[in-house]
């Protein structure tokens, strides 16, 4: 089946069952556990002719591949390789248009996984994610992380106002929430912003 699928991409590449042809294909390598094989005709696909001539293949393509480079990245994350980790979710982030629910996530664990490296990507990954995806639940994730960051290097102003954030946002009695807040009363009580301080307090 593998072989005739095949031939029908290779050879009829405009013909309306070369993208049925090509998802079959796929299928039945995965049926078989061909993960190399898989990897090798995603990338022959996606160049070839197959994909120009038939757009909605090559869109399902594209998710195919990223969802892949996903998996790899969570592959990593267990076995604790942090620095590949942190590139196969960067480059899911990078791939992955705009509205796809793999790019927060793919932001929120690359972040994760370079905090736990020690890599100082995760700055740059955590502000993606709050920035482009300010509403997203995960988005909270990186206004706790950022504002200890900001907290460790000692820039307060900019600490407080994360932590207020993420406090607002935060559900009743969470403890993170509650240590931020005082964090952020007693900064601005420190730069004798007695109005600031009060409304928090409130």
């Amino acid at each position: 089946a593998v072989r005739v699928f095949g031939r029908v991409v290779k050879r009829f590449p405009q013909h309306p069952l070369a993208a049925s042809s090509a998802q079959l294909l796929l299928e039945a390598l995965r049926e078989r556990r061909k993960s190399a094989a898989v990897a090798t005709w995603l990338r022959r696909l996606r160049r070839g002719a197959v994909a120009k001539h038939h757009p909605s293949l090559a869109k399902l393509l594209g998710k195919v591949s990223l969802r892949r480079a996903f998996r790899r990245g969570q592959e990593a994350s267990a076995a604790k390789r942090w620095r590949r980790c942190v590139e196969a979710f960067a480059r899911v982030a990078k791939r992955a248009q705009t509205g796809e629910a793999l790019r927060p996530m793919a932001l929120h664990n690359g972040a994760l996984c370079a905090q736990r490296g020690k890599d100082k990507r995760a700055a740059k990954l955590w502000s993606q994610l709050l920035e482009e995806h300010a509403a997203h639940p995960l988005a909270q994730r990186a206004r706790y992380a950022l504002a200890a960051m900001h907290h460790q290097a000692r820039r307060h102003e900019r600490a407080a106002e994360l932590y207020e954030a993420f406090a607002r946002r935060a559900p009743k009695n969470d403890g993170e929430a509650a240590q931020g807040l005082l964090y952020a009363i007693t900064v601005r009580v420190r730069k004798r912003d007695k109005a600031r301080a009060k409304a928090l307090l409130s």
